[in-house]
């Protein structure tokens, strides 16, 4: 097994968060986050590492295996690539409270995305969400 080196890891973020972002996973992210919220710009905030915990319980979200490193370091950038484009977005914040260490909050911008995401997967018509 490779296991990838931390700049290896930066250059594959920075790669990828230049993609579009993937509405099934973005609304699941999002979802989590948004748990719970009672007012307005209050929300809660949540480590990368629970945050993966959580997303990966019950569903794939097409990850696939490719053999870098561990399966869980590989679901980890799988995450943080997503988080990536939804922070360049303005939907997500990270909020440092260590030397490298952040947590992820939501944005009242990305509870907006998130209603959208899930009207449009209820919704027999497609509402337009890249007006967010």
């Amino acid at each position: 097994m490779n296991i990838l080196k931390p700049n290896e890891v930066l250059k594959i973020i920075a790669k990828k968060s230049r993609n579009n972002i993937e509405p099934n996973l973005s609304q699941n992210i999002l979802g989590i986050l948004a748990e719970g919220h009672k007012k307005i710009g209050i929300y809660k905030q949540i480590t990368v590492k629970d945050l993966t915990d959580q997303l990966f319980e019950e569903e794939n979200f097409g990850f696939k295996y490719k053999g870098y490193s561990t399966e869980y370091n590989e679901k980890d950038l799988f995450v943080r690539t997503e988080l990536y484009k939804l922070k360049n977005k303005d939907y997500i914040e990270f909020i440092k409270y260590k030397k490298n260490n952040y947590t992820i909050k939501l944005t009242d911008k990305g509870l907006n995305y998130c209603i959208a995401l899930i009207k449009n997967f209820m919704l027999p018509i497609k509402v337009e969400v890249n007006d967010f």
